[in-house]
This record gives C-alpha cells, structure tokens and sequence, in this order.
C-alpha cells in the first residue's frame, strides 16, 4: 500500500493504547524502516501482551519485536527462547525472513539460578538434561573474598543442581561465535578439602579437572570460575559435569556473556511462523515468562 491512511490500525501494551491510527506509510513512507519505543510493566503473570487492532480500511502488522529491560535496572528475565506464532493479515506480504539485532557492547546473553527460582537477572534453573536440587538459606554467602569478581544474588549461592553427572545444553546462541561462561559456585555441605573433587568441560574440551570447591574458596563463600569459548555449529554451548575424586559435582550459576565489544547477530524474529488464509482483523502477541523447572530432591 503505497500511499497515506491505507493501513492506519492501532496499538495496545498491557490494555493500554500506545498508538491510534498509526499509518505506517504516513510515517516513514513505501520499504522504509520505522520503529517505536515504549515502557511497559509486566503483568503479574509476568506477561506483555500486545494486541493489533484494525482503525483504517486494511488490517495492523508488526515487522520485528523486541523486549529489554530497562538499563540499569534488575530484570527477572533474560531473551527468552520462545516460539511465538504470528498470524499474518491476507493484505500484508506472507514471505517472511529472519529479523536481527547488533549489539556493540554486549553484555549476559542468559543467566541460570542451578537448582533454583528466578532471583535478580537470574532465570529460574532451566537448559539441564539430569540432576537434583538442594537449598541452603541458613546463613548467608560470604562473597567478600574476592573469588568471585562478578557476585551473583545470595540466591544463586543458595541453591544447586547435584548429581553424578549431568549437561546443560544453552542453545539459541550465534553459531561459531566466542562467548564467554561464567561458573559460581559455593560449597554448602563439606567443610574440609578432598571431600567433593569433580571435572567440568565446555564443548567437549575440559575446563576443570579436579576441581574442590572448598579447597579453592572455603566453606560457604563465593568462587567463579570464567571459561572463553566458541558457541558450536548447532548455536550450543555445553557445559558437562563429571564426577572426579570424590562424591558428587554440582553448579550454583551459569551466566552466558557475550564479549565486550563484538558484534553480534542473535535472532530476535520467532522461529515458528503460521499463515492465516482468511482476513484477520486483529492479532495478539504474548511474550511469556520461562517455566520454572524445580524438581524435587
């Protein structure tokens, strides 16, 4: 639709209207980039909805969404790694193609509470293949120590993922792109070196061998550990825990960063893309919080 007020429709973030016969064309003009800003709270389900409505003579459509947290603030959630379905109006093209963002200076791609809830910008434990949780909030974590140069939430420390061995698999990463993984750990349960001694490796290369916790950091207090590694073909990083001397590994949390200053190329469009064959007059996106996935010990 080459020309003004053919396509006005209107807007709507959480029920509340953000744009009113909103005309592309009238904008920007005919194949040329437009986007618009807006703040918004997540409902208590943890939800933004945002719905399309008609206003003019043909139907609403949306080219790419994106949803940040606002800077400096404390976000319960990082990019999800969701399918969103899109109904496209018959009036508007059906061939899509795949949106991309850049980023100049990049910072957590994703942040995982092993064993745990959402806490800060950590998501509630999830990309595990195996494995059990243990919480301890008796008293808190000592990260004074200067072990750990990038502290996570005292939740974090409190909770974590055990077992004789098991993988987390983070996927929907830039394929053959450096990243860099941080490791936190704090012993919650032996108290003297030797007791619990494991390996981790990332993409198959081994990254600790042997590693004791306590040995390395003490009872209750705050370690990490920072690995620089290639996302595999597959866009993966995996990060498997092995046992190694004695008794069992586990992980407090994982952060996934992205390297200062590189350019990267994460897609933002949804990977799971429906067709509506008849005349759609409105459409509705919802962007959900991630599952928690807590098993029980």
């Amino acid at each position: 639709m080459a020309s003004c007020g053919a396509t006005g429709f209107n807007v709507a973030i959480n029920g509340t209207a953000v744009l009113t016969n909103f005309d592309v064309f009238a904008n920007a003009g005919y194949k040329k980039a437009l986007s618009k800003s807006f703040a918004a709270t997540a409902n208590s389900s943890g939800q933004v909805v945002i719905a399309f409505t008609q206003a003019g003579p043909d139907n609403p459509f949306v080219s790419g969404i994106e949803i940040l947290s606002q800077f400096g603030s404390t976000a319960t959630s990082t990019p999800t790694r969701t399918s969103t379905a899109i109904i496209v109006p018959t009036n508007t093209p059906t061939s899509t193609s795949t949106s991309t963002a850049t980023c100049g200076v990049c910072g957590a791609v994703v942040a995982i509470n092993a064993g745990g809830g959402a806490t800060g910008s950590y998501v509630a434990d999830a990309d595990f293949n195996a494995g059990n949780q243990y919480t301890d909030t008796s008293t808190a974590i000592d990260t004074s120590g200067g072990l750990d140069a990038n502290p996570a939430p005292q939740g974090v420390y409190q909770t974590v993922r055990w077992n004789t061995a098991f993988t987390y698999t983070i996927p929907s990463l830039v394929a053959n792109t450096n990243y860099t993984v941080r490791l936190h750990w704090a012993e919650l349960s032996w108290q003297a070196a030797g007791q619990r001694v494991f390996n981790v490796a990332i993409n198959g290369v081994s990254a600790l061998s042997n590693f004791d916790v306590f040995a390395n950091a003490g009872y209750k207090k705050a370690i990490s550990k920072t690995f620089t590694t290639m996302a595999n073909s597959s866009g993966q990083i995996v990060i498997a825990f092995t046992q190694g001397g004695a008794d069992n590994p586990f992980i407090s949390g994982i952060e996934i960063v992205s390297p200062s200053g590189s350019t990267l190329t994460p897609t933002i469009a949804s990977t799971s893309t429906s067709t509506a064959t008849s005349t759609t007059t409105s459409t509705g996106v919802v962007v959900p919080p991630i599952p928690q996935r807590l098993p029980k010990r």
